[in-house]
């Protein structure tokens, strides 16, 4: 089932846009209700798993924002859309719990709706930690995380939340107060920072202190960014937001450069790149190294019979089979059908037999493309000895072509 996305709005055209966006951007679900009557109706219904709501705070039998009421009510979040430009009115909301309020006369409010959509559905993925001596300033912005959907753990000062570092070691997100006990914002930071790097966990620092040089010393402690108190709960949730989506497009870049796009495997430059790192770390502690290089047999007749579609279906399909046959162990494709191994802690007669295991069900488990079963087989070489990746990797290439010689389907070591 699509995430759904529900739209309480009486105007056909901006229900229409709002929609379409949702489609495109989102690929999820918009459910379209123009009045607070068909919107109740539907909820009551509906099991009520809508991502989010965009509401129209007026509508005809709902002139003072009753829709809102309702869908909070079920406790979906509320994106309000308004055409009314009143600031007490946008407060009470924010108040109540609303995710954001929305001018609908502003030409990007759409596209910023989905954009809040989408940060939605993303944040329960994420979790973050609140470090602040005063409860009262902790539970407030544990409060705004969670009406982000974001999950939030606690700590009192900078000791203790080094501690929960270790039990949480998930954290993507951490806001810190600058002036604790025991440890304060500043060596909390330094300190997280030794482990993780800011492409890899944000870090907001936050303050009453007044002072410019305040939110530098963060920045220069290792900080992502700053916030001084007492602050409203849009600006809290737009440097949440725009730090959240700064650590992903890193991740994005750092997938690109190191997966590869087909198979979800790990690419060449990888395999090469960390390869080195960890045969250098087995040879130095004496631990067992073996190198296995396998390939697809008979993979252009694939494509021949079956096109390109079919034979991207066989590569995803066995890239599948590899992960989960190998854990532990550093997979990649590093040619068209051609896949290598890196097998930590495997000796010969042990990756020999694991490889064996997995080439005996690839030859037994059949692929469907389409209408069409689709049987494959691996030719396999593998080595454990060497001190050198490309050396290894030469080795396990001429047992390759030696299974390929033999009748294929078989492991060579």
């Amino acid at each position: 089932m699509r995430n759904q996305v529900l739209i309480v709005e009486d105007s056909a055209t901006m229900a229409r846009v709002l929609s379409y966006l949702i489609r495109q951007q989102l690929d999820f679900e918009p459910i379209v209700k123009a009045s607070l009557a068909e919107a109740k109706a539907y909820l009551e219904n509906d099991p009520c798993d809508q991502i989010a709501a965009i509401v129209d705070l007026n509508l005809p039998d709902a002139p003072s924002g009753e829709a809102v009421d309702l869908v909070m009510g079920k406790g979906i979040p509320v994106i309000v859309l308004s055409g009314l430009v009143d600031t007490k009115v946008r407060n009470v909301l924010l108040e109540k719990g609303v995710v954001d309020y929305l001018n609908k006369e502003g030409r990007y409010a759409y596209e910023y709706a989905v954009k809040l959509v989408k940060r939605l559905a993303l944040n329960p993925s994420i979790k973050a930690l609140v470090v602040d001596d005063s409860l009262v300033s902790r539970s407030l912005m544990v409060s705004l995380l969670k009406q982000h959907n974001i999950k939030a753990v606690e700590a009192r000062n900078g000791v203790e939340a080094l501690g929960v570092l270790e039990q949480h070691p998930d954290i993507k997100l951490v806001v810190t107060d600058y002036n604790m006990g025991h440890m304060d914002g500043f060596e909390l930071t330094t300190k997280i920072r030794l482990k993780y790097s800011p492409e890899q966990l944000v870090i907001i620092g936050v303050s009453m202190e007044s002072g410019g040089e305040l939110s530098a010393k963060f920045i220069k402690n290792g900080a992502n960014d700053f916030l001084r108190k007492p602050f409203s709960s849009e600006e809290f949730h737009c440097r949440v937001m725009q730090n959240l989506e700064l650590l992903e497009t890193i991740e994005q870049l750092h997938r690109a450069a190191t997966i590869d796009e087909l198979t979800g495997l790990f690419n060449r430059r990888y395999f090469f790149d960390e390869g080195e790192k960890l045969l250098s770390q087995c040879r130095k502690n004496n631990r067992h190294f073996s190198v296995a290089l396998m390939d697809l047999d008979h993979f252009k007749q694939v494509n021949d019979s079956y096109g390109h579609h079919g034979g991207d279906t066989v590569l995803r399909t066995l890239s599948k089979t590899i992960q989960a046959s190998f854990k532990g162990c550093i997979c990649a494709r590093v040619g068209g059908e051609e896949f290598a191994i890196i097998m930590p802690d495997y000796d010969l007669g042990e990756a020999i037999e694991l490889l064996d295991r997995f080439r005996q069900e690839v030859e037994e488990t059949p692929i469907i493309h389409e209408q069409s079963t689709i049987m494959t087989t691996f030719s396999i070489g593998v080595v454990d000895q060497g001190d050198d990746l490309d050396v290894m990797l030469k080795l396990a290439d001429d047992h390759l072509y030696r299974a390929k010689d033999e009748g294929r389907n078989r492991v060579i070591g």
